[in-house]
């Protein structure tokens, strides 16, 4: 008898030692509240509870990736072929005029004009912006309360650009204009951290892809009035 009550008695002490474990696991698991992260995934965040939205990011990070020769006509196609643009139009602006923009504006376009030049290598734009009229010259206006980000009169040869924008989403707007009028008629649907992806973004920097189909559409060998399959036949890529 005696050594049945010694079991007894051992394994009453396992079980309170048992029960006392798991309510200190519990205490310790329920005192860390977890915040999840963009991924789904979720991290320890002791402080703070979990916020009831995620900020949406309104610029796309760009990611070094290798292309083909494909992928660059794939994308040429795409950012030069607007919607309503059956071949090539670009014109050679020599000089950006405008009387309303900020100092950070120009910035924004002088180094649009850097790029640009390094791009399109025979043709350079004038890194003198200024308030000069005449042929080729392409004017930026600023105008508060616009409908749209942007408004483009190509007969005319003028952006007008939505004053009431701010931040990398004017940057982006500025970018875009003037890549639109030298060329760049056109949109991707596959490049989220482009400059010319299709849903609302404040990309401000061409990706390599970019820089690569602008390059060749900026080139010599491209000549305005050449359609698709003059494209898709061509050595250049």
């Amino acid at each position: 008898m005696g050594m049945k009550y010694l079991l007894l008695i051992v394994l009453l002490v396992a079980v309170v030692i048992t029960a006392a474990c798991v309510s200190e696991n519990k205490e310790t698991a329920t005192s860390t509240p977890h915040t999840q992260d963009a991924s789904g995934g979720s991290y320890p965040h002791p402080t703070r509870s979990a916020p009831s939205t995620l900020p949406t990011p309104f610029t796309t990070i760009q990611t070094i990736r290798a292309f083909t020769s494909d992928d660059v006509k794939a994308h040429f196609i795409d950012i030069a072929f607007g919607e309503k643009e059956p071949g090539i139009s670009k014109i050679f602006f020599y000089q950006i005029s405008t009387d309303s923009a900020s100092d950070s504006d120009i910035e924004v376009i002088h180094n649009f004009i850097s790029d640009f030049n390094d791009l399109s290598k025979s043709n350079g734009i004038s890194e003198n912006i200024g308030n000069a009229t005449g042929q080729y010259v392409l004017t930026i206006k600023f105008i508060p309360h616009l409908v749209y980000p942007a408004s483009i009169d190509e007969p005319d040869d003028t952006i007008s650009i939505n004053n009431d924008l701010s931040g990398d989403q004017r940057n982006h707007t500025i970018l875009w204009s003037l890549y639109y009028m030298n060329g760049a008629k056109g949109i991707t649907f596959d490049y989220p951290d482009s400059l010319f992806y299709i849903e609302d973004n404040n990309n401000t920097k061409l990706t390599p892809l970019d820089k690569k189909a602008l390059e060749i559409l900026f080139g010599a060998g491209v000549k305005n009035g050449m359609n698709r399959d003059d494209i898709k036949k061509s050595n250049l890529f």
